[in-house]
């Protein structure tokens, strides 16, 4: 089994992209979309989005892929469907969203397209894990932030 590093990052940063280049299995997180176009001798690139970004949609449009492809990874889909061609695999996966006085999960999308060396993830809506795991960085101890449940679970329960 091969393990993999992961330099810290800050996924809530305020950047419309969460990114890593990996190398030999260790990921370097990339500060922009000039570093993940720029990351093409990595061993793998995986660029995260959030889809209601501008500059995420058009970095999105730059791909080399067919524009059918990019139209329905960007579109706001619900419903989960993969499809693959000889050189990627692109489509939505169903997921659950967590939002802050929801009574109930939301139904959610991720989107997806991988080929060999890059996989772009992305959607429209931040998952609350996120920030979870951003607060249990920033406090150097998880045990203090989760000590009453995650935060998605205690703004729910009250």
């Amino acid at each position: 089994m091969t393990s993999t590093t992961i330099e810290a990052v800050n996924p809530t940063d305020g950047s419309s992209l969460f990114a890593f280049a990996f190398h030999g299995g260790r990921g370097q997180a990339l500060r922009d979309f000039a570093e993940a176009d720029a990351a093409g001798n990595a061993d793998f690139v995986w660029v995260h989005l959030d889809l209601r970004d501008a500059a995420a949609q058009a970095w999105l449009r730059r791909r080399p892929w067919p524009p059918e492809i990019v139209e329905m990874v960007a579109a706001p889909i619900q419903r989960g469907r993969l499809f693959i061609t000889p050189d990627l695999v692109y489509g939505h996966l169903r997921d659950f969203r967590d939002e802050p006085g929801a009574v109930s999960l939301q139904a959610g999308s991720l989107c997806v397209v991988a080929s060999r060396t890059l996989l772009v993830t992305g959607r429209r809506i931040p998952l609350l894990s996120v920030v979870g795991a951003s607060h249990c960085s920033q406090s150097r101890s998880c045990d203090a932030v989760w000590k009453r449940g995650p935060p998605c679970r205690r703004a729910r329960s009250g």
